[in-house]
């Protein structure tokens, strides 16, 4: 039988903070996505042109406090800046009335000297904001993420104390990732507010101990689980793609990673299904890429048959755009398009050099470092 809320139970359900700034947001995002996907589609009309984006991510700096395994940054030079709050400013301006999702990332985006205040002027328009972080400096930013209302926090967590510090190569680092997922909830409760959500990125290897992973992640009030395949690319690709386009590749030669130490196997992806399909689990567990168990050798060999059937799948360039120090627009790793000291967003969005990528990617022409990146494989 149907149940109808009262008046007064309208009200309470649509000023539930977790609901205020989604709802606002639902006509922009209905509409960018019926567009945005359509655009791909009719990119031999259109040149390449796309639509609105839908998701506008601030690389915030390449800098880190971490000296992770299996991480991208530790095998180049990292540059030492960060991206102007009058550039990220701009941005969120010529972009108010589009409302894309903001994600902040890097490098480690706390590391950002003037986060505190990109985050409460970005909150303040009202725009759904998620930041992933290592966790390791939250505590001191526990006020402001709450009271500002930032909508999700993904934090790495990838095994017991002594694991995860193995990976992270920092001694310490799992338990002052502790104390600032604490710090949060604390504030949560104080404050009496429901963000921001926690998402707990985890990434797969050999060791990956399931049972830890999810008891901490509902001891601590995680809303999800994330777990993480590594991304790799071989040798010959990063010469290919150094060879193809003329240029010294930058963020893709950190990607050339020996994997044997997290090729899993398929009894682990079973386990892990196994307890997401328990009627009790309260916790929502996906994973990026989401690889089938049968085709987990290919993908950790980079079969070629294997990685062919995802040709022509990715839409990021359609529909995503990154902002990376100190002001350049790219729509695929190291394939800057666009200057915003020079150029307007929608300049660079519709300009010449994105158009191009665009149509190539549509012709099937994939960059040969394509299988390294997680949208190949949408």
């Amino acid at each position: 039988m149907a149940t109808f809320l009262s008046r007064k139970q309208l009200f309470n359900f649509f000023q539930k903070e977790s609901l205020k700034g989604d709802f606002w947001n639902l006509p922009s995002t209905f509409y960018g996505k019926f567009s945005s996907y359509s655009a791909k589609k009719l990119t031999p009309l259109t040149n390449g042109r796309a639509s609105i984006p839908l998701a506008i991510h601030f690389y915030l700096t390449e800098l880190c406090n971490l000296n992770c395994k299996m991480c991208f940054l530790k095998q180049i030079k990292s540059e030492n800046n960060f991206i102007p709050l009058d550039i990220a400013k701009k941005v969120i301006k010529e972009l108010i009335y589009i409302r894309p999702r903001y994600n902040m990332t890097g490098g480690e985006p706390f590391l950002h000297p003037e986060i505190k205040d990109l985050i409460t002027h970005l909150k303040s328009k009202g725009l759904y904001l998620s930041i992933v972080t290592n966790g390791t400096l939250i505590k001191s930013f526990a006020e402001i993420l709450v009271h500002s209302g930032v909508d999700k926090l993904s934090i790495s967590i990838d095994g017991s104390p002594e694991k995860h510090d193995s990976i992270r190569r920092t001694p310490g680092a799992f338990s002052k990732t502790l104390e600032g997922i604490q710090a949060i909830n604390y504030e949560k409760k104080r404050q009496n507010k429901r963000k921001p959500k926690l998402s707990l990125y985890s990434l797969l290897n050999t060791e990956t101990d399931k049972d830890f992973i999810t008891s901490f992640a509902q001891e601590n009030l995680f809303k999800e689980i994330n777990f993480l395949h590594l991304l790799s690319i071989s040798s010959k690709d990063l010469k290919r793609f150094s060879e193809g386009y003329k240029k010294r590749p930058h963020y893709w030669q950190g990607a050339v990673i020996d994997n044997k130490g997290f090729k899993i196997n398929d009894s682990l992806i079973k386990k892990i299904r196994l307890y997401n399909c328990n009627p009790n689990t309260k916790i929502n567990i996906r994973f990026t890429p989401d690889i089938s168990e049968a085709d987990l050798k290919n993908y950790y060999n980079k079969d070629k048959n294997f990685l062919d059937k995802f040709r022509g799948r990715c839409i990021a360039p359609w529909v995503a755009a990154t902002i990376k120090p100190p002001a350049k627009v790219e729509i695929c790793p190291d394939l800057p398009v666009g200057d915003l000291t020079r150029k307007s967003f929608f300049q660079i969005w519709n300009g010449e050099k994105t158009k191009y990528i665009r149509r190539q990617l549509f012709k099937g022409n994939m960059l040969p470092i394509c299988s390294g990146c997680c949208n190949y494989y949408m």
